[in-house]
């Protein structure tokens, strides 16, 4: 079933995929964030995976263990949360990342804790979820919540939240773990994804599978819209904001699906617009408004920080194109297979390529396309089978003597 909004942009960014064997590193990369110096740095199957725009580098941890979650702390240290490990990389006087194990600073009666899924910086406190224990560590020690199933962890720009099977969803104030809704309720068993700001008093939740929740003030309730419902369906993994009101919404089995605070789809990331695989564990959007994709098999970043878009009216082959113009209510297109056009409202003035709409292909026009011409009122194809003329969604041969 697709989203009733059914149309993606025309127009989509430079994508640019990175695959394993490019950054020398295991496959999943569950978590990204940017340091202040502008480095990416994934969790990764093999350690904290960094990228500086050329290279790359792995940092394993000490167990040589997989890395579940990342976070820059406050005081600029790459906090990581892996298998039965947790601690903080920085600089060495050498300027070389080493880490420190923050596991020594545990009881032993603690160390049985399992992946570290999140971490979470808060009012210069970091916070590292495990599923039977939550550690908060304030540069000198740790203090431990110990709880039956600890399954979310995330913060916004007010407050630290966090979803335990049987307190539910619960906000960290004057070092306790307080009910956070008082009207409404998540379902039993709910697995929240993350938790973003969208406004002054509102929270966007999404979950693995049972939808999308908004919070206003202490009360929560279904987000609902027929695009939601139909994103919803296909296992949300994560989301962030894109700034101008626009969210990012992961999945694990469709790839990424772009709305607008009212819950309508703008646009989507597949496989057809060019990412690697619709399996995307995180997101990440960096200070130059980039974004990032960790896949189950790869990396992806979307450009966005210059104004190059690009259209392919074959989307799926993407062969080369060689003329355009704009005809009666038309933009029509001569690529290496064929005329392909897209309806254009020349009233709506608006960027073309962000025309939501679909390509249809110009019946008889199948081979080289070399020039798209109006004479006369009349669109004319110059086609390695000759010269043709297009009349509505039909080409009419005018001059059928082969051009080479």
């Amino acid at each position: 079933m697709q989203l009733l909004s059914a149309q993606n942009t025309i127009g989509i960014p430079t994508i640019i995929n990175y695959s394993r064997q490019m950054y020398g590193a295991g496959n999943q990369n569950s978590n990204i964030v940017q340091d202040s110096s502008g480095v990416i740095f994934f969790a990764n199957n093999l350690g904290v995976l960094s990228f500086d725009g050329t290279y790359w580098k792995t940092y394993p941890l000490p167990n040589k263990t997989v890395v579940r979650s990342l976070a820059i702390g406050p005081d600029n240290k790459l906090y990581v949360g892996g298998q039965e490990e947790f601690g903080f990389f920085a600089p060495s006087n050498k300027g070389e990342l080493v880490y420190t194990s923050l596991k020594t600073l545990l009881a032993k009666a603690d160390y049985d804790f399992a992946d570290v899924w999140n971490v979470s910086v808060f009012r210069d406190k970091v916070f590292f979820r495990s599923n039977r224990r939550l550690f908060e560590y304030d540069t000198k020690k740790i203090k431990v919540h110990p709880n039956k199933n600890w399954i979310f962890l995330g913060e916004t720009s007010r407050e630290l939240l966090a979803y335990e099977h049987d307190l539910g969803l619960v906000s960290y104030i004057n070092g306790e773990w307080i009910p956070r809704i008082r009207h409404g309720a998540l379902p039993y068993q709910a697995l929240p994804r993350a938790a973003l700001q969208i406004g002054k008093d509102s929270i966007l939740l999404p979950t693995v599978f049972s939808g999308i929740y908004l919070i206003h003030g202490d009360t929560i309730s279904k987000f609902s819209t027929p695009d939601l419902e139909i994103i919803a369906k296909k296992n949300i993994s994560g989301a962030c904001m894109l700034g101008d009101g626009k969210i990012a919404i992961t999945t694990n089995i469709g790839g990424c699906y772009v709305i607008n605070k009212k819950g309508q789809f703008i646009l989507g990331y597949t496989k057809d617009e060019g990412i690697q695989n619709h399996n995307i564990l995180s997101c990440f959007l960096d200070k130059d408004k980039n974004l990032w994709f960790g896949l189950d098999n790869g990396i992806d970043l979307v450009v966005n920080s210059n104004a190059i878009k690009h259209i392919f009216p074959d989307q799926a082959e993407r062969n080369a194109g060689y003329t355009s113009i704009l005809h009666d209510g038309y933009i029509y297109f001569g690529l290496s297979t064929g005329v392909y056009r897209v309806k254009y409202n020349t009233q709506e003035k608006t960027d073309i390529s962000m025309l939501k709409s679909r390509f249809e292909f110009v019946e008889n026009t199948g081979g080289q396309v070399w020039a798209l011409s109006a004479i006369n009122g009349s669109l004319v194809v110059g086609h390695n089978k000759g010269a043709y003329l297009i009349r509505g969604n039909k080409a009419i041969a005018i001059d059928d003597q082969t051009s080479g």
